[in-house]
């Protein structure tokens, strides 16, 4: 796995600076048992604002009728810079994963599911990850994790998780937020991602309830059906006004 050095970018140089300052000239004081040991060793520790949690899911595609995010599973739970150092230098890279598995990274206490509640009035902001760019991948995960964790988001309280996706045709990565409605919110989002990740094609912002909509109209074939010129348009109308772009 690549250390945090070897991967170039502000984030993670300001995430180090932290993690690292003043520690080549602190010397420990002597100690006179293990009990201060301990709380020495925590003393160097850099909590994050909030903890968060990895979760992992690779659907069955033969199980279709299982209900969804029933593969998923919950990895681990951090909130220090170190421990996230640690977890991220011992999974494997989203680049090494089997098409249709998935990365979730969200604040504790939310499911990566457009069904929980902190999660169902928002939606997510897109970046697809051009065909064979394995390494664009990595690095636009890591950064995109270090700009969550640091909250270097101006809106951060906006900020769900976010959610890295591999798929034979084209690898992406979505970035979730909780609240859809509040445009400004969200383009200001859309904006600072596109600039951690130095993104040049346009990114697109969909609803949660839409997705919510397509997932029905799949589940029960309804896109093969021959709908109306009305309720087609009614459906692209709805489509227009749940999306925004950057």
């Amino acid at each position: 796995m690549a250390e945090a050095g070897e991967i170039s970018g502000a984030p993670v140089v300001e995430l180090m600076q932290e993690a690292t300052e003043g520690q080549e000239e602190q010397q420990p004081p002597p100690q006179e048992d293990s009990g201060k040991e301990l709380d020495a060793s925590e003393s160097k520790t850099h909590p994050l604002e909030n903890a968060w949690t990895l979760w992992f899911d690779k659907p069955d595609p033969k199980s279709r009728g299982s209900a969804w995010g029933s593969t998923m599973r919950r990895v681990y739970t951090f909130s220090t810079v170190e421990d996230f150092w640690r977890l991220y230098n011992n999974v494997m890279q989203p680049s090494l994963l089997s098409a249709g598995a998935n990365f979730h990274l969200f604040k504790s206490g939310i499911e990566p599911k457009w069904e929980d509640p902190q999660c169902a009035s928002g939606g997510k902001w897109t970046a697809s990850i051009p065909r064979g760019s394995k390494t664009i991948l990595d690095t636009f995960w890591l950064h995109t994790l270090l700009a969550m964790i640091g909250e270097q988001f101006e809106e951060g309280d906006e900020i769900c998780g976010a959610v890295v996706s591999v798929r034979a045709r084209q690898d992406k990565i979505a970035l979730w937020t909780r609240t859809a409605s509040n445009e400004a919110a969200q383009i200001g989002i859309g904006k600072q991602w596109k600039d951690v990740l130095e993104y040049q094609e346009q990114m697109g912002y969909m609803f949660h309830n839409l997705l919510t909509d397509i997932r029905q109209y799949l589940e029960h074939g309804l896109f093969e059906t021959h709908s109306s010129d009305a309720s087609e348009d009614a459906r692209k109308e709805k489509m227009a006004k749940n999306r925004y772009t950057v």
